[in-house]
């Protein structure tokens, strides 16, 4: 989310998404960020190639950025036996043109101010092998291919007058498998998958360096626009400090000619281009700019490198970590000056990873507010405790958050300063919550503590009263390394409007119900969009729970306590957007959904819900 609004353009995409396996669960969320993610990626190519410019382009049936969903596919092929060509208009599959890396495509759109259709396959490993074994003589399943439609001239539909860019194939259970490697949630995958198929379609590739560092900078101002931006982590993406893939170098290039990336260097993403059986190789789609691209400037919206002005700025990534009801997300909210975490007296009340700039004229730090570190019960617990491994591992320093009634480390915070002290990441100490404990027994808290690992600082603050907070930034600022923004320096979280609106309602419940539902609540944002009229938001929302019993305490006699948790998260988000909220609430029964991984991964847990 960011402060201010980018330019109108003039320029839509059509998108026909079509589900043709059934491996892996695919939700309206999903197609709804697949549609978001491919218009994304063709504003930053058009704007790249000199339209209007690439802002947000409204929405039409929930899709987001511009991108229209021009169907469910029905009729677009029967799996194994379908051909690319059968899911759009565009003829048979005979003379796919290569759509060249000279930005001719998104010339030609820009140009005309044409509309575009894509259609993106849904498609299992046997199929997926097959397209390879027909086009590129592989046989094997690969993640994502490319067929575009683009030869010597844009084609166009003549019944809808709108281009015909061409196909994409992509393989869900491949992206819930690197989603697993690469330590990010599969949304980020599959969205990441849909935004190369579609810049390879507008005529990016990558098999010279400077055509490699253009699609990754469009790549990833495409991601972030939709929410996806890359993760702090750089365990298995090239998207924290370190930027490396694993087993192999941070975005690595592709070496084959038949566009497979070395073993274990990420995902291998192809573009089948040019006449039916040529091909041109992909790097691999999990690789993303190294740390020296962000140095130097390369990252979307960031500024340029020191040579041009940023002499002495620093940025970098911190992570606020540490058992569950420290007040990680009380701080993250105080140092950043935004309500952007949920808070609550319950434990557990962050369930992922919230990413947060905070920008100053010499300085970007990128907060990553972690759940609360503990020994997982459930398989949702696991997914938690790996969001948080991953984001200690890989970020600049770790900011270790103790409660101040403590009398020493537990278990829980031991394995996170083994974690850091492993990855040589420096670690500030703040002992929380002194406004309720006696001055006197701090002195001798710091001692215990201090004496278990060689902390760069050991600050004792007050989350909830402000005591001691103007130390912290000063440290972070030392210890962050030099560089330009990372981040366009108006950005404020990597959250989307969707995820506050259904944090805030989740937060509200939180807050107003018994002690032993909120473990067993959930929400989701069915619907996020302007009235007909344009003058207020329109919320759908729904709050999963486990049991009946629960699903009747939620309600409440009468429906009061829905009531009174609807009126309370209608206020904080009429606050956050400056605007009226129409909010509209309901509730259902998932039973044990917290085991269920198919249901983490349609509530954006990504496919390392599953456990392993």
């Amino acid at each position: 989310m960011e402060r201010k609004a980018g330019k109108k353009i003039s320029s839509k995409l059509f998108i026909d998404i079509s589900n043709e396996q059934g491996d892996v669960p695919f939700s309206e969320g999903d197609r709804r960020l697949m549609a978001e993610a491919a218009s994304a990626a063709f504003e930053a190519r058009l704007a790249e190639a000199g339209a209007e410019g690439a802002g947000d382009a409204g929405t039409d049936a929930g899709a987001g950025n511009g991108a229209r969903i021009a169907g469910t596919g029905a009729g677009a092929g029967d799996g194994a036996g379908a051909d690319m060509r059968t899911c759009s208009s565009a003829g048979d599959g005979a003379g796919m043109g290569a759509g060249g890396g000279d930005g001719a495509v998104a010339a030609a759109l820009a140009a005309g101010g044409m509309d575009a259709d894509v259609c993106a396959r849904l498609v299992d490993d046997g199929e997926m092998r097959r397209l390879n074994r027909e086009f590129r003589g592989v046989d094997r399943a690969t993640d994502v291919l490319s067929f575009p439609m683009a030869g010597d001239g844009l084609e166009t539909d003549p019944q809808t007058g709108r281009a015909i860019l061409g196909d994409i194939a992509i393989s869900p259970a491949r992206a819930a498998e690197q989603a697993d490697e690469y330590g990010h949630p599969y949304s980020r995958e599959l969205a990441f998958l849909t935004v190369h198929g579609v810049l390879h379609l507008m005529g990016c590739d990558h098999d010279a360096p400077e055509g490699e560092k253009a699609m990754k900078a469009l790549q990833e101002r495409a991601l972030a626009a939709v929410g996806q931006a890359r993760p702090a982590s750089n365990s298995g993406e090239a998207g924290g400090p370190g930027g490396s893939v694993p087993g192999g170098e941070a975005g690595a290039a592709d070496e084959s000619a038949l566009g497979e990336a070395d073993a274990g260097a990420g995902s291998a993403a192809d573009v089948a281009a040019g006449n039916a059986g040529e091909s041109s190789g992909c790097a691999p789609a999990g690789a993303q700019p190294p740390a020296s691209e962000a140095a130097s400037g390369n990252v979307p919206g960031a500024a340029p490198g020191a040579e041009s002005g940023w002499a002495g700025y620093r940025a970098g990534f911190a992570c606020l970590a540490g058992r569950p009801n420290t007040g990680k997300s009380t701080l993250l909210n105080r140092l950043t000056g935004e309500k952007l975490a949920i808070v609550s007296s319950k434990p557990q009340t962050t369930r992922k990873n919230i990413k947060a700039m905070l920008s100053s004229d010499g300085c970007q730090i990128i907060f990553i507010d972690t759940p609360g570190a503990h020994s997982p019960k459930n398989k949702l617990g696991e997914h938690m405790m790996r969001s948080v491994r991953a984001a200690v591992r890989d970020v600049d320093l770790i900011l270790l958050l103790v409660d101040a009634r403590s009398k020493d480390f537990d278990g829980q915070d031991l394995e996170l300063l083994k974690l850091a002290e492993g990855a040589r990441i420096p670690v500030v100490l703040l002992i929380n919550k002194t406004d309720l404990v006696q001055k006197d027994s701090l002195l001798p808290l710091i001692g215990r503590l201090s004496a278990r690992s060689a902390f760069e600082a050991v600050i004792p603050i007050s989350a909830r009263t402000g005591d001691g907070l103007e130390r912290i930034l000063p440290e972070i600022r030392r210890l962050l390394p030099e560089g330009p923004p990372l981040y366009p320096t108006d950005s404020v979280t990597d959250q989307t409007e969707r995820q506050l609106a259904a944090d805030t309602v989740r937060e509200k419940a939180l807050q107003l119900l018994d002690e032993e539902v909120p473990h067993g609540i959930e929400t989701e944002v069915e619907r996020f969009a302007p009235n007909d009229r344009g003058t207020a938001l329109e919320i759908y929302a729904v709050l999963y729970c486990e049991k009946e019993s629960h699903k009747k305490i939620i309600i409440g006699k009468n429906g009061e306590s829905l009531k009174k948790i609807g009126a309370a998260a209608r206020l904080d988000l009429e606050r956050a957007f400056g605007r009226k909220v129409f909010l509209s609430l309901w509730v259902k029964l998932k039973k044990d959904w917290r085991n269920d991984a198919a249901a983490l991964r349609r509530m954006g847990y990504g496919s390392d819900a599953g456990g392993g």
